[in-house]
Parts: C-alpha cells; structure tokens; sequence
C-alpha cells in the first residue's frame, strides 16, 4: 500500500511540474497562451507618434511586439524599413528599461488572411524590478516613409513568442 501511494505521488508530482511548464500551455494550450495582451494602433508613419501600453501577462515567457498591417501579403512593405522607435518600459512612475529599435533586421514575419505583421522587438516578461503596473510607452523617432498608404491602419499587439520557432 505505501509503494502504491509513493507511486501515485511520484506521478502526480511529475504531472503537476509538467502542466506548470510553458512548454506544455503552449502546445496544449495553445488558444490561451498566444492570446494578445494588448492591441492598439500605432502609425508608425507618422513623426511624434506615441502610444502607452499596459503589459497584463498571464505567463513568464518571452513575449514579442509586433507591428501590423490589415493586409495579407503585404510583407515587402514591413521587412527592412527605416525608422527608429525609442521604447521605455515604466513601472507606475519609474522607468525600468528603456532603448531604440528600427525594422531593418528583422525576418520573422506573420501573415494570415486578415494581416501582416513583423517582430519588432523581443522581451521577456516580467522584467527585472517591474512592479504590477507595467506599461510599455512606444515613439515615433523617425517615421517609417514607406508605409504612408496604411496611415491610420497601422497598428501593433504583444503577446507571448513563438515557443518553437
């Protein structure tokens, strides 16, 4: 009897440590995990643009921002623009982490029938010292010319990485 009970405890323990692993949520869980934490539109287009958005996570995992366009196909005008974005990471009123980034070097891509969209940055989640309250504030440096056509349809979401890429 306490070689069965010391056996069911070993499984339920190993099942327990399984199920907690992002690596098990994201391919069984899929729908749940890869959900976006937030969505805004962000003309990247425009010169002094500048969004505030709330981080809410449900998993600590990488998790990526992404830029869009509500077009499929449309990745030849996402890939290798110019433009800067200058990025701060703010818990409540103290800024943590903070940094430029452009689209010229990034690759991977995303399309489906309702959008292209570009990783424009990768980060993890939480952030060392953030507090509950993190918000990510987002600024046009330089504008992204090439993307004029989409000005006002621009826009952007974060949400966890791909864990199998």
């Amino acid at each position: 009897m306490k070689k069965l009970f010391l056996i069911v405890l070993t499984i339920s323990i190993f099942a327990y440590a399984l199920y907690s692993t992002n690596t098990f949520k994201a391919f069984f869980l899929s729908d749940t995990f890869y959900q976006n934490i937030c969505n805004a539109t962000f003309n990247i287009s425009q010169q002094g643009e500048e969004i505030t958005l709330p981080l809410e996570y449900k998993y600590k995992a990488p998790h990526a921002l992404f830029i869009a366009v509500p077009e499929n196909h449309a990745l030849q005008y996402l890939l290798k623009q110019d433009g800067r974005i200058r990025y701060e990471f703010i818990s409540g009123d103290r800024e943590i982490k903070s940094g430029q980034f452009t689209l010229t070097s990034k690759r991977n891509s995303v399309e489906n029938t309702a959008y292209s969209a570009i990783i424009a940055m990768r980060f993890d989640l939480p952030l060392q010292e953030s507090g509950e309250n993190l918000k990510l504030r987002l600024k046009i440096l330089e504008p992204v010319q090439k993307l004029e056509k989409y000005s006002g349809s621009i826009f952007c979401f974060v949400k966890p990485e791909e864990v199998y890429e």
